[in-house]
């Protein structure tokens, strides 16, 4: 079980680092998506500033030898940089649909992150918990073969003794066997 949880506990870590990369891996690109469609902002705010201008222009007739002359390079600019600005906008919306994309695998991963942390804390907090128990457990087994030795050795210290009080016992009965008339034990031991 404690192999079982070291290995769990191993993936954990190595799924927490592949997520830690991917977000590490993400964040360049997020800012460098985040400064092109900053980039790209600023051009449309430029390109609607010169259209602006463009419109204004109209108004001058002294620049061109006819209106009809004004009014086609006036559309031919303002063709030009509708079209700039359509591109810019495109370019704009795709680099912020891309953005939300990054912003939401990066939420993901951090997610995924925290989940495998969380995982790996609650494993940890599993080992330490059979770590304390296998330690209770030795000093609870090495407190019970104590207990035995003890008893083990009042056992031979009880033996020893009974022994000897047998002796002893055998001892006197022989003496006070050998003190008496055959007779008068025979009757006594009967």
């Amino acid at each position: 079980a404690e192999a079982e949880a070291r290995r769990e506990l191993a993936q954990l870590a190595a799924q927490v680092s592949q997520a830690e990369a991917e977000l590490a891996a993400l964040a360049p690109q997020h800012a460098k998506l985040s400064d092109e469609a900053a980039t790209l902002k600023a051009e449309e705010e430029r390109a609607s500033a010169k259209l602006q201008q463009l419109y204004k222009r109209e108004t001058t007739a002294s620049q061109f030898s006819s209106k009809a002359a004004r009014d086609k390079a006036l559309q031919k600019e303002a063709a030009k940089e509708r079209a700039s600005l359509e591109k810019k906008e495109k370019q704009a919306a795709a680099l912020e649909a891309q953005l939300r994309t990054d912003k939401s695998e990066a939420g993901k991963s951090e997610e995924e992150a925290q989940a495998a942390r969380a995982r790996l804390a609650e494993h940890r907090k599993r080992e330490d918990a059979a770590r304390k128990k296998v330690a209770a457990q030795r000093a609870e087994h090495s407190a019970l073969t104590d207990r035995r030795k003890g008893l083990w050795r009042k056992e031979q210290q009880l033996g020893e003794s009974t022994r000897g009080s047998v002796a002893e016992l055998d001892k006197a009965q022989r003496t006070l066997q050998q003190s008496m008339s055959r007779s008068l034990w025979e009757a006594q031991t009967d």
